[in-house]
């Protein structure tokens, strides 16, 4: 990553682009409309993210074999994500069996992971140790990926408040806890990222950690079925 360029205007302006960008995506996530936050999250803001790394010359790498070597490397963190997701499915799947109704299957993870981590991961942190190290000289790591995972759990608070509930403060309960899981996700996800600069390995993690989860809500509401069908 070219980092010794002195400061400059561009400087500034992508460090513009990549607070505009991220501030957008919160707030599209947060308070937007669907098409707005369609056009926000698929069009607008990785073209502004596309622009940083223009702007900044910074290389992405795209590398399915280290991926792979991450997945093995890594394999022991993906098993404890799987107990958690199964702990984590049994009151949202509860919920929905005793609503009648049956857990989504969205599919639409597999594409919004890939711009979740152009955002947070390849962007965000590129973006912040370019930050640090004008204003510090130095970048912290640690200070980067904890500061990129807080905007990506805050980013989650609409799904899980969108889910039904037995009880209103259920709902609060559950926000609370999916902002601190996905807080720490965060963290794994932008340590990966750190380690080899690999996006393809961000996004199998991503993609990965997903599918956990909703094949774990289907299994315990599957069982619900099968146990206590009425």
């Amino acid at each position: 990553m070219n980092t010794d360029r002195g400061v400059n205007y561009l400087d500034y302006l992508a460090y513009g682009v990549v607070v505009c960008g991220s501030a957008a995506a919160l707030l599209a996530m947060l308070f937007s409309r669907t098409g707005l936050n369609f056009v926000l999250w698929y069009g607008v803001i990785p073209m502004l993210c596309i622009f940083l790394h223009y702007l900044t010359k910074t290389r992405v790498v795209l590398d399915w074999r280290e991926a792979l070597a991450d997945l093995r490397r890594y394999s022991r963190v993906l098993l404890i994500f799987g107990g958690i997701a199964l702990v984590l499915a049994i009151p949202t799947a509860y919920s929905h069996w005793f609503a009648g109704s049956h857990p989504p299957f969205p599919l639409k993870w597999v594409i919004s992971n890939v711009f979740e981590e152009l955002i947070f991961r390849v962007t965000g942190i590129t973006a912040l140790e370019l930050l640090e190290r004008k204003l510090f000289k130095k970048a912290n790591l640690t200070r980067v990926v904890l500061l990129t995972s807080g905007v990506f759990a805050l980013a989650h608070l609409p799904g899980v408040l969108s889910v039904p509930f037995l009880h209103p403060w259920h709902k609060y309960v559950a926000a609370a806890i999916k902002v601190g899981l996905v807080f720490y996700i965060g963290t794994v996800l932008g340590g990966v990222y750190c380690r080899s600069r690999n996006a393809v390995s961000a996004v199998v993690f991503h993609w990965l950690i997903n599918l956990q989860s909703l094949v774990a809500n289907w299994v315990v509401f599957l069982l619900l079925t099968a146990l206590f069908s009425r």
